[in-house]
């Protein structure tokens, strides 16, 4: 009678089994195929990597604009980040953004919170400089000062000249002595960089977006050697940006580059008006009679550093 009972008993633990699997596929799919949770109203720190990047991106334009370190701050929170996790967070984001050749003004903002924050990244450090547009005020020409002479009542005391002569009757003649006036050269300022060479070339580049052209820089070393960090301007309308060479290595150590629009006349030169102008522009369909497959109008221009004493 034992023995009559172990077949019933596997048998129910068998059906309990089944119950409770199909109990656990059907809660399943209720809950995500029939009845799925909608996620409505939910805090920031709940939000997925990629959602939480974007709102990061946010947050460092707004202190771009604000600078207000301490909203920022409550603003990092809501994420979850103390002052440790965003800093790494934002170094990681913004040399991404660097290397995808993203919007500068992002990069900026990034940068900034970054450094706000403590963080002193050589790569974060030279998106940190605020452009500022230099006016240099075009000399106008004047008319040469005609100098007229005004008589005084004060004779001009003249310095005797004792000339001896054998004739007791001959007297000393006077003339006046009057110191001329010297001029003194102005000497003219010698900008650090120099322009080697501005080219132009058709290239088939199929990273570039069509439509739109490219500005190659090179910065050179008194010797020729490529040169990194240097602050590049490049200004067009009302609008004025700063980029820096080295932040592209795979180019060189002194490659910097700039997107092109056709119809617009861009000025560049090294930052702090440390060169001479150089004015490039794009026509439309400025390329569209090359052989090369998406051939970019591309303007190359090289600056090298003037060589001074202190170079040897």
């Amino acid at each position: 009678m034992h023995q009559a009972h172990g077949p019933r008993r596997r048998t129910l633990w068998l059906f309990v089994g089944i119950v409770f699997l199909l109990g656990v596929s059907g809660g399943l799919l209720l809950t995500w195929g029939v009845w799925p949770v909608d996620y409505f109203d939910t805090d920031p720190v709940d939000l997925r990597a990629e959602l939480k990047q974007d709102y990061l991106v946010l947050i460092g334009s707004s202190f771009a604009v604000e600078d207000d370190l301490e909203h920022a701050r409550q603003r990092l929170s809501w994420l979850g980040f103390n002052d440790e996790d965003a800093s790494r967070v934002l170094i990681g984001l913004t040399k991404r953004y660097v290397e995808g050749g993203g919007n500068v003004a992002v990069v900026r903002g990034l940068s900034k919170l970054a450094y706000g924050l403590g963080v002193r990244d050589s790569q974060i450090l030279v998106y940190v400089v605020t452009p500022t547009a230099t006016v240099t005020p075009t000399p106008t020409a004047t008319s040469t000062p005609t100098i007229t002479m005004t008589p005084t009542d004060t004779p001009l005391a003249p310095t005797l000249l004792a000339t001896p002569s054998a004739t007791s009757d001959s007297r000393p003649t006077a003339r006046p002595v009057m110191d001329t006036p010297t001029p003194t050269a102005t000497p003219v300022p010698v900008p650090a960089y120099q322009v080697v060479s501005k080219s132009f070339a058709c290239k088939p580049l199929p990273d570039v977006a069509g439509g739109v052209g490219v500005l190659e820089v090179h910065v050179e070393e008194a010797g020729g050697s490529p040169q990194a960090g240097v602050a590049l301007s490049i200004a067009w309308g009302d609008e004025l940006d700063v980029f820096f060479s080295g932040l592209k290595p795979d180019n060189g150590a002194g490659y910097a580059d700039f997107t092109l629009q056709p119809g617009v006349r861009y000025v560049l030169r090294v930052d702090d008006n440390q060169s001479e102008p150089v004015a490039v522009s794009l026509r439309d369909g400025e390329c569209a009679h090359a052989a090369e497959t998406q051939p970019v109008p591309v303007w190359q221009v090289v600056f090298r550093k003037q060589a001074t004493n202190d170079d040897g």
